[in-house]
């Protein structure tokens, strides 16, 4: 049901119309869809991403000047992409945001450089922090796509303890770990890995979407459409209450509780029964169940 539909029957099932009563119902039905995804991890919210490291980048040698925000290259490449990245001098120990492209032998820091007025410099320029889907809400699981193991969730704060220097390069070229770093200018979340990595790696999640809302014309929940009258018991309960009448607000509020446990309830029995079919069939050309596979059989692969 789009968002007339289940207002449509709102009015039916409670015998109130009107203005006050539709603008209660628009108000109301995205709270409603918040409310029911916040009750389980439902298999319908589940999404899978990926992202793709980007190797970093140390072509040619600069020339930075003390105080001065300008990097000059020499041999290098620079490109309008690198802007947000991190830009770093060998051997020292300060890191600089790219705030801005000029050309291919020229970027803008963030800030000014403190180090010693140098010409043909090493330096390293790599990105950190990678956006996430459009939909995030919430991770479940990330990890390297060739590695039998899952990335380590760490929150930022801990990140920063954990890696004194949070920008470590790694030597194995095998990320271990996380953090969610917040949104970046197009409202994405971010995730930033560690190790910091030399070479390109790609890096596959499950998670939790956000819904988009349902309070526009012919708008309609991505919540399966056989649970859509958990919609239509709350607003209606809604309702009853503002034209006081408790004795049916509750009754409708108790029915939209029942239906969201039938949810849950059905999609709880199918995780075990797609564990079970998984126990039970046998790997191409193995003979061996799923449930006893040997942990390094997807590698690679």
């Amino acid at each position: 049901m789009d968002r007339e539909a289940i207002i449509t029957k709102v009015n039916t099932e409670t015998s109130s119309s009107g203005d006050e009563v539709t603008s209660l119902c628009q108000d109301k039905l995205d709270w409603v869809q918040d409310d029911i995804c916040s009750r389980y991890d439902f298999s319908w919210l589940k999404k899978y991403g990926y992202v793709n490291t980007v190797v970093v980048y140390d072509t040619g040698t600069v020339t930075c000047t003390t105080d001065s925000a300008t990097v000059t290259g020499l041999g290098t490449t620079f490109t309008s992409a690198m802007v947000g990245r991190l830009f770093k001098v060998d051997d020292e120990e300060s890191y600089y945001e790219i705030a801005a492209y000029v050309s291919a032998t020229e970027i803008t820091l963030a800030s000014t450089y403190i180090g010693t007025t140098a010409a043909t410099l090493s330096y390293n320029i790599w990105k950190t922090d990678y956006p996430l889907a459009s939909d995030f809400k919430k991770m479940i699981w990330a990890k390297q796509v060739v590695t039998d193991s899952k990335l380590v969730n760490i929150p930022e704060t801990i990140m920063n303890d954990y890696y004194p220097d949070m920008f470590i390069r790694g030597e194995d070229n095998t990320v271990d770990s996380y953090s969610l770093t917040g949104l970046d200018a197009s409202g994405y979340y971010n995730m930033r890995l560690s190790p910091i990595q030399t070479t390109r790696k790609q890096i596959y999640y499950q998670y939790i979407k956000q819904l988009a809302t349902i309070n526009t014309t012919g708008a309609e929940s991505s919540i399966p459409t056989k649970w859509h009258d958990a919609f239509v018991f709350r607003l209606n309960a809604f309702v009853f209450d503002m034209i006081d009448i408790p004795t049916k607000a509750g009754k409708n509020e108790a029915y939209y509780e029942q239906t969201i446990a039938r949810m849950i309830e059905e999609d709880n029995k199918r995780d075990k029964s797609l564990s079970y079919v998984m126990s039970r069939e046998r790997l191409p050309g193995s003979g061996i169940p799923y449930a006893r596979r040997d942990p390094t059989h997807f590698q690679n692969r």
